[in-house]
């Protein structure tokens, strides 16, 4: 191997001005990720969850349902993650900064090194008697690695597990308790803190049904018919939520009601119906 150039004044700025950055970064994200974990609550994106929430994440199509406990377990994880990264980064950025002002070991352009020599093999004297065969290597065989154990079967769901959908972004959330439907609103006025009404809650006796009603071009609105004959209760539009958070809350009413209750999410663009 040769020796190469030595590093040019403008190319130690650079590779300084590279280790400073990174240590930038890092330091960024290292105080991201502790301010995070001081505060208070375990968040869904961007809301606070309670006790009683359940946090549904899409991730390329698949959902995630997460409860509180399981939420802080998952944003833990990824804090230690990033701080982890961080304070590698600040490790590497301080390395590269320093090693810029290191004086190169000599100096000149590359000397090309001699190559190494040809080895040769002697032939036995004549009337020398043969060298014995050399013995075959025998490589020690792997003992047979065991068997993984089968994946523990799905636990059954919960009846008494609260399953909601939200949309953050409207400050819409629909959640199937075990004693009845309720329907929330989140809104922040101002620079305030931020507020929560419940417009509707109903228990699942007083809703005999539901059903998807179209005013002319607008999107299919949900609606709860009451079992006392009482005007129907207006729940959400369907666009409020995708067509998988209307599956969950789907399948969560059907558990709870045993089978008497039913949001039929694939028809909910479709004609009005009852459910």
């Amino acid at each position: 191997m040769g020796r190469s150039e030595p590093i040019t004044p403008g190319g130690r700025v650079v590779v300084a001005l590279f280790g400073l950055v990174i240590v930038g970064v890092s330091i960024m994200c290292f105080s991201g990720s502790t301010q995070d974990e001081d505060a208070a609550g375990v968040e869904c994106g961007s809301q606070v969850m309670e006790t009683e929430d359940t946090c549904i994440t899409w991730v390329d199509g698949v959902s995630t349902e997460r409860s509180l406990t399981e939420q802080e377990e998952q944003n833990g994880r990824e804090n230690r993650g990033t701080v982890i990264t961080a304070v590698l980064g600040m490790v590497v950025g301080a390395v590269v900064f320093f090693l810029s002002f290191v004086p190169d070991q000599g100096g000149g352009r590359a000397v090309a090194a001699p190559p190494p020599p040809v080895p040769t093999t002697a032939s036995p004297p004549l009337g020398s008697p043969p060298r014995p065969a050399a013995e075959p290597v025998q490589t020690p065989s792997k003992p047979p690695q065991p068997k993984p154990p089968p994946p523990e079967p799905p636990k059954p769901p919960d009846p008494a597990r609260t399953v909601s959908i939200c949309n953050t972004r409207e400050g819409a959330e629909i959640a199937a308790r075990l004693t009845g439907l309720v329907v929330s609103e989140r809104w922040r006025p101002g620079s305030g803190p931020e507020r929560r009404e419940v417009p509707l809650e109903l228990p699942w006796d007083a809703i005999a049904a539901f059903e998807f009603v179209r005013a002319g071009d607008g999107p299919a609105v949900l609606y709860a018919l009451r079992a006392d004959g009482r005007p129907r209760e207006r729940i959400a539009a369907v666009d409020l939520f995708s067509p998988g958070m209307w599956s969950k809350l789907g399948s969560a009413v059907e558990e709870k009601t045993g089978g008497r209750l039913r949001i039929d999410a694939p028809k909910a663009d479709g004609p009005g119906g009852r459910r």
